[in-house]
């Protein structure tokens, strides 16, 4: 199940993780956390997803399901939710943090309040991460 924002271009986030995960030979499914206005060079705009939308998202995909594992993109709905984060923080599937900071071009899509929360909720359950997203936080 990928956590994405959606790319009209298709170069990146929902799009690329939807055929990423098919090639693989998965059955991919999707929770959207933001729409997206970009090209391939870079975010001209984002628009979060409600946070409990992005919840109520994820109960309803992985209700029952066995084989599920978490890819976690653009998460930019999560910061402001509690309930989200309460979620999160009992989450039962191995998980793959690959966040999006900032667009190809530079363009910053995460705060200081986002990477807080990536580090004390999902950094401890996270059975892999990216490196290049690890050296875009600044971790060692």
């Amino acid at each position: 199940m990928t956590f994405s924002a959606t790319d009209p271009s298709g170069g990146a986030g929902m799009q690329a993780d939807l055929l990423t995960i098919a090639s693989m030979g998965c059955h991919p499914l999707s929770v959207v956390t933001a729409v997206t206005v970009q090209d391939t060079s870079g975010v001209d705009d984002i628009l979060p997803i409600d946070p409990e939308w992005v919840v109520d998202q994820a109960r309803a995909n992985a209700g029952g399901r066995a084989g599920i594992a978490f890819k976690i993109g653009c998460w930019a709905a999560w910061r402001t939710s509690r309930r989200s984060r309460r979620y999160w923080l009992i989450i039962r599937y191995p998980l793959i943090l690959d966040p999006v900071l900032a667009s190809g071009r530079g363009d910053e899509l995460a705060n200081e309040d986002m990477l807080d929360a990536m580090r004390e909720l999902l950094i401890p359950q996270t059975t892999i991460i990216t490196r290049t997203a690890w050296k875009r936080a600044g971790w060692r």
